[in-house]
Order: C-alpha cells, then structure tokens, then sequence
C-alpha cells in the first residue's frame, strides 16, 4: 500500500489514534472550552457576538418557486435540520434522520425541537441506506437509530460501527474520507471531507471521524456535506475529483456567535462560496429551523443567504430554501 493511502499517513489521522482537521484548517476550539461555552449557554442562554445584526424584515419571504413536482424523477424532500430523504436510481436514501423532540442526550428544553418533522418515521417507507456525517446528538440519535433498525444499510464514518454493533445494528459500512461503497449496484456513496470535529460524551472528542457524502447515480450526483467550517480547498477538491454535484445540500444555520462557530460551522456567506467551490448546479440550506443550537433567531439563516446571495451575484432559484416536507427535483 502507498503510503499516500495508508491511514497512519493520512494528515487527518492523529497519532494517538483519534482524528483531526485538514492542515491549514482554522483550529476547533479545545475540548475544555467548548465544554465552559456549553455549560455556560444551557444556564444563561446563547449571546450573538456583540454587534450581530438579528433583525428581519417582518416582510421578507425567501424567493421559492413553487414547482411541480414529478415523483418519477430524482427528487429531495427536507425532512428537518440535516434530514432529507433522497430518490434517486430507484433508491431511497436518508441522510442524517432525527426524530426525536430532543438534539440533546436529555430533554434540555433548549435544545427542543421547534418545529415537526416535515416526515414522520410511519410516513418513510421503504429505507434503502442512511448516510450519517457524524455523531453529534443532533445529527446521531439513538431512537431513531432503534426505530429504523436493520430497515436500512447504513453508512458511517470511521469509528462508528461500533457504537451501532452495540445497539444490534449489524448492516454498517465504515468508511475513511475519500473511499467508496456500491449501493444495490446502482450508486456509488463517497465519504468525503469536512471541517468539524465529533463528541457524544466528555472523553471521547475525535474518536470518530466527520465528514459529507456524495452520492453518484448513472444520471444524477449528490452532495450532502454534513456539518462544516469553511475551508478553502476541500470543496474545491470534491468538485474537482468527483465532478460538480447536480444538488448540494448545504448548511446555512448555526453560526452565531461567529467568533466561537466560525472553525466549524459555516454562516450562508460562506454556504454560498461552497455553493461556487463545487460549481454546484443547484443547492438547498439545511441545518436551520428545526432546533435553535446557536445565538442567531430560528429565521435569520434565509435572510442572511439571500442577501449572501445578492453580495455574489448569485441567483436565489439556485439556491433554495424549502420549508419542512417540501420536495423538489433535480
């Protein structure tokens, strides 16, 4: 084996056997510190950045044609936060399903969900495969995991089967950045990279990867990129390498306040860059609406990616914000 792939010399690789972030990536924050800012925002609540514009407009309505749609074609539905279901090549694909009340190991009343889910889990269907881009309690949820049980083949990050062995969950594909699994012989899933980083609990921080996915059909190409801080060269890399996705799906939400956030979660100007780093044909924001997890208002992220948007002269029929179970074609 090259050593280019031998995961001892991937960079992301710690040699303490945990993982970590692209070299050049701004640094996350210390566990300890995101422990105190944790602690501190469940008593007293999250505080913006002092000068954060939360304002707006009581008029504003995010510019979002309302298209047929055509069942027989690939099509998305948001399901809520990072949850869509995906058809496509005949396939159903879930990507990161939460449907709990909770993106909490407790029920902490601030982490509640604010809104339904735009799908109940009687309402899914057949499941074909899950794709999870990381552990977090808002994105890894142990009933959902039990209430889809062995429905679907699911595909985790490196450090994860474990966590589902334990919970009789036997059909999981663990997967480093960059490799690839066949699903049913008609798409190719690709784990790819992302800026964040991974905890359930106070010891374990890193001892799973992160990342985003791609999903490549005989006529379509998806892109799910999970949680993310920007970074200038890995969304560059994955349209390059893997060819610009027909859909992103994309975070727009939890960014606030920006000096704590910013190394991994990126704000709808950064989302709109990612959007032009893959040259993505159409991209949707996630990650918004469906639990407050930072300081800016549950209604902010639309405002901000519309006038991110205007900024780069980019237009908002390319970039869709769908309300919760809309669907869309692509």
């Amino acid at each position: 084996m090259s050593p280019q792939n031998r995961p001892d010399c991937a960079p992301h690789h710690a040699p303490d056997g945990r993982f970590r972030n692209l070299p050049m990536a701004a640094p996350v924050p210390a566990h300890r510190l995101s422990l105190l800012k944790a602690l501190r925002w469940l008593v007293a609540g999250i505080a913006p950045d002092p000068g954060f514009d939360a304002h707006v407009p009581a008029d504003f309505v995010y510019p979002n044609p309302r298209t047929p749609l055509d069942a027989a074609r690939p099509h998305a539905t948001w399901i809520g936060h990072d949850s869509f279901l995906l058809q496509l090549a005949g396939l159903r694909i879930l990507t990161d399903p939460i449907f709990g009340d909770y993106a909490a190991p407790v029920p902490w009343p601030a982490m509640r969900r604010l809104r339904p889910p735009g799908l109940a889990l009687e309402q899914l269907g057949p499941v074909d495969a899950v794709l999870l881009s990381h552990n977090h309690y808002d994105h890894l949820e142990a009933a959902t995991v039990r209430a889809l049980g062995a429905r679907a083949h699911w595909f985790v990050p490196l450090g994860l089967k474990a966590w589902f062995a334990r919970r009789g969950v036997q059909r999981v594909t663990e997967l480093d950045w960059w490799q690839s699994a066949e699903l049913a012989g008609r798409v190719q899933l690709t784990f790819t990279p992302a800026q964040h980083f991974s905890a359930r609990g106070l010891f374990d921080r890193n001892r799973s990867l992160w990342g985003g996915w791609v999903v490549q059909g005989a006529q379509r190409r998806v892109y799910f990129a999970g949680d993310t801080g920007y970074h200038d060269r890995i969304f560059r890399d994955i349209g390059a390498r893997l060819g610009p996705p027909d859909l992103a799906l994309l975070p727009i939400g939890s960014y606030e306040p920006r000096s704590f956030m910013q190394s991994m979660h990126v704000d709808p100007a950064d989302a709109v860059q990612i959007h032009r780093d893959l040259c993505s044909r159409l991209s949707v924001g996630m990650h918004w609406g469906s639990f407050r997890l930072s300081a800016e208002p549950p209604q902010h992220p639309p405002w901000r990616l519309f006038q991110a948007l205007q900024a780069a002269g980019e237009a908002p029929e390319n970039f869709r914000v769908l309300e919760h179970g809309q669907a869309l074609n692509f």
